[in-house]
């Protein structure tokens, strides 16, 4: 199992993000705290985490969903959005 590093609260996650829907491949994703849903999305970073902030989400994962899904996600990125 992989093990993915929270960087909101520092602990190390067994969990998976649950799975990325087709239609936003190649997009940036924010995730919840806890990786389970999907908060917002855009074509750009900025797009995404603005989408964010209007849905009322104070910290969340971003990350850049591969343009073939089954392909890891290599990175993610946390972020804070002062209201």
């Amino acid at each position: 199992m992989d093990h993915i590093r929270n960087r909101l609260n520092g602990q190390f996650s067994h969990r998976r993000p649950s799975r990325v829907p087709g239609e936003l491949r190649g997009k940036w994703v924010a995730w919840d705290r806890d990786q389970t849903r999907i908060v917002a999305s855009g074509h750009t970073f900025e797009e995404a985490k603005g989408a964010a902030g209007a849905a009322g989400e104070s910290s969340v994962l971003m990350a850049r969903v591969p343009t073939r899904l089954g392909r890891p996600m290599l990175y993610m990125v946390a972020v804070y959005i002062s209201q």
